[in-house]
């Protein structure tokens, strides 16, 4: 039942972070934006490993990378 919810959370989460993209609320470019991918994408990463599906897995932990690459990119940039 907790894997489901993490599941559901990340799910939700990257959902929440590409509609406020779309909407024009948060830029792709903000940190708010890379924080939200890399939470949703850990927490579906860890839903999809426990039920299994190993290469979702990997598919959401390299989402979840390229997020960090971009925060990198940010400090770098400053």
């Amino acid at each position: 039942m907790m894997p489901m919810m993490i599941g559901l959370m990340g799910l939700a989460i990257l959902l929440l972070a590409y509609a406020l993209s779309l909407f024009g609320a948060i830029s792709q470019d903000s940190w708010k934006f890379d924080i939200l991918n890399f939470t949703g994408a850990l927490c579906l990463a860890y839903y999809t490993y426990v039920a299994g599906a190993i290469f979702f897995s990997v598919l959401l932990l390299v989402w979840a990378m390229m997020a960090v690459i971009n925060m990198v990119k940010m400090v770098v940039k400053k």
